[in-house]
């Protein structure tokens, strides 16, 4: 689409010069081959976006969608080629080219998930009723990897850990589902403001 900029830019027309003092305009938001072409890059761009959240691209998308409206479809069209051309000479950036060396690396990133694991959230006066949901998880299948309760030994929180730090960490490398055992020490136990 790049080695097309000069073919589709060839589509400008003229139009407007007049002796009342209006100025002519270059357009060419409403010819046929910029509008497949815009919408070809659009579709293009947005698939890089997706992937990558990219500014650069973000902002070359809002040329295509915003630029082009018969007033400065010039300016807009110069401004759209060089991002144009900025992009083709950091393509790399956007394609990763997969090589011996990098291929295993990429597949273990694409492939790479948080796994599931249990929080019981509760009342520490709940223990025992919380102890015998843990072992119900446990009799189906689950294990220490699985479950994060802090009333129940082998589950919460390890003594060499900070309470703040270990949370934190599972949120980031698990995908969390919170259990809350809503009981009235649940509601009458003190909370952060």
């Amino acid at each position: 689409m790049i080695g097309q900029i000069d073919t589709v830019k060839s589509h400008f027309k003229t139009s407007g010069a007049s002796t009342k003092g209006f100025p002519a305009t270059s357009t060419i938001y409403d010819t046929p081959e910029f509008a497949e072409w815009s919408q070809a890059l659009q579709f293009e761009l947005q698939e890089i976006h997706d992937r990558t959240h990219d500014k650069f691209i973000w902002s070359t998308l809002v040329i295509i969608k915003q630029g082009f409206n018969g007033w400065k479809d010039k300016k807009s069209f110069a401004d759209l080629s060089g991002k144009l051309h900025a992009i083709q000479e950091n393509i790399g950036k956007y394609y990763p080219v997969k090589t011996p060396e990098n291929s295993y690396m990429m597949e273990v990133e694409t492939t790479k998930m948080k796994t599931p694991k249990i929080f019981i959230s509760h009342s520490s006066k709940d223990e025992k009723y919380v102890s015998s949901l843990v072992d119900l998880l446990c009799d189906i299948g689950l294990n220490t990897e699985h479950i994060f309760c802090s009333s129940v030994p082998g589950y919460g929180i390890p003594l060499d850990q900070d309470i703040y730090d270990f949370l934190k960490l599972q949120f980031q490398e698990h995908d969390l589902h919170v259990f809350f055992i809503l009981s009235d020490n649940y509601y009458d136990s003190p909370r952060l403001p």
